[in-house]
C-alpha cells in the first residue's frame, strides 16, 4: 500500500511538472509576442492621454511619438491588423473600466466596414482570463461559449503560476517594452498599378451598431472620441452613401467627430503613397499624421 501511495504520487508529480513547464513554454509564447503584449498594454497598463485603437490601418498610419510631440499629450497606438470592431468595441471597454484617456483615435480602413470577421484577436485576450476583470471573464464567456470550462478550470492553454497569478492580482506586472510606442509602419514599397475597384454595398447593419457602441460608451465615459476610415487606393461606387451613413455618428455636443478620409484627393491622386491597396507606405503615414495633428490642434485645444 505505501508502495503503491508513493508511485501514485510520482506520476501525479510528474504530471504537474509536465503541465508547468508546458505552461511556462505557452507563456512564454505569448509574453514574446508583440500584438499580445500591445492588448495586454491597453487593458492592464495604458496611461496616456491619447489612446489610438483600430487595425493596421491605425498601427501603419498614425505615429504617436509625432502626436504626442505635436500636441503635448502623451500618446499610444494600440492598433492590431486582422482585429474586427467586435473587438475593438471590447477593447475600448475594458481600456475604460480602468482608465479614461481625453482622446481616442478610432482609425480602421474601408474593408472594415463590410468584412465583420476577427483574426484571432480575442484568443489575446485568453492569458487574461481569471486573472484581471470580471468584464473580461464576461467578454470570454460570451465570445467563447463552449470554452468556459476549460477557462475556469484553467485547463486550457495557459496554466499560469502562482507568481503570475500575485503579480496579475496585485497589478505589479510589468509589461514587455513595445517598440515606437506601439507604431509599426509599413517600410517597402510595392508596386500598386491601378486603383481597385469594389461596388460593395452599404455598411453592414451589426458594424454600425458596433461603431455607435462605441461611440455611447466614450460619450459615458467622457471621452473625445474621433473615428477615422484611412486613405486607400479604391474606387468605391456606393462612396457618398458611406460617407453620409458614418457621418451620422458625429454629434452636435462635439463629443464624437467622424473623417471620412478613404476619398482623400490628395493620396488617391498617387499610387506611389501607397503600400498596397489599404494601406499608405511609411512616407505617406507621416504625411497622414500631420493632417490628422493639424485638425486635432484647434479642437483639442479648446476641449482638453
Amino acid at each position: 500500500m505505501k508502495r503503491f501511495i508513493i508511485w501514485i504520487s510520482i506520476i501525479l508529480s510528474l504530471l504537474l511538472l509536465a503541465d508547468l513547464s508546458a505552461g511556462l513554454l505557452r507563456k512564454g509564447f505569448y509574453r514574446s509576442d508583440r500584438d499580445f503584449s500591445k492588448v495586454e498594454y491597453i487593458v492592464r497598463h495604458a496611461d496616456e492621454d491619447i489612446i489610438i485603437i483600430g487595425n493596421s490601418a491605425a498601427e501603419s498610419h498614425l505615429d504617436p511619438v509625432k502626436i504626442a510631440d505635436s500636441l503635448r499629450l502623451s500618446c499610444f497606438n494600440g492598433g492590431r491588423g486582422g482585429a474586427s470592431i467586435k473587438f475593438h468595441l471590447a477593447l475600448i471597454r475594458l481600456l475604460l473600466e480602468r482608465h479614461r484617456p481625453k482622446v481616442i483615435l478610432y482609425a480602421i480602413n474601408s474593408n472594415n466596414l463590410f468584412v465583420s470577421k476577427d483574426q484571432g484577436s480575442f484568443d489575446l485576450l485568453k492569458p487574461l482570463y481569471g486573472l484581471h476583470s470580471e468584464l473580461l471573464d464576461s467578454i470570454m464567456d460570451q465570445h467563447y461559449p463552449d470554452e468556459r470550462v476549460l477557462f475556469r478550470s484553467n485547463l486550457w492553454l495557459l496554466n499560469p503560476n502562482l507568481i503570475d497569478l500575485c503579480l496579475y492580482k496585485s497589478g505589479k506586472a510589468v509589461p514587455l517594452l513595445i517598440e515606437n510606442k506601439g507604431f509599426k509602419p509599413l517600410q517597402s514599397l510595392l508596386p500598386v498599378d491601378k486603383i481597385s475597384r469594389s461596388d460593395s454595398i452599404g455598411v453592414d447593419n451589426d458594424i454600425f451598431n458596433d461603431l455607435k457602441s462605441i461611440k455611447d460608451i466614450c460619450q459615458q465615459a467622457g471621452v473625445r472620441l474621433f473615428i477615422m476610415i484611412t486613405p486607400d487606393y479604391i474606387f468605391r461606387s456606393n462612396s457618398p452613401l458611406l460617407r453620409r451613413t458614418l457621418l451620422s455618428l458625429s454629434d452636435d455636443n462635439q463629443t464624437c467627430s467622424v473623417w471620412y478620409d478613404a476619398d482623400n484627393p490628395f493620396f488617391k491622386s498617387d499610387s506611389l503613397h501607397f503600400f498596397d491597396h489599404t494601406h499608405l507606405n511609411k512616407a505617406a503615414a507621416e504625411i497622414y499624421t500631420d493632417s490628422i495633428i493639424s485638425r486635432l490642434k484647434p479642437i483639442i485645444g479648446k476641449s482638453i
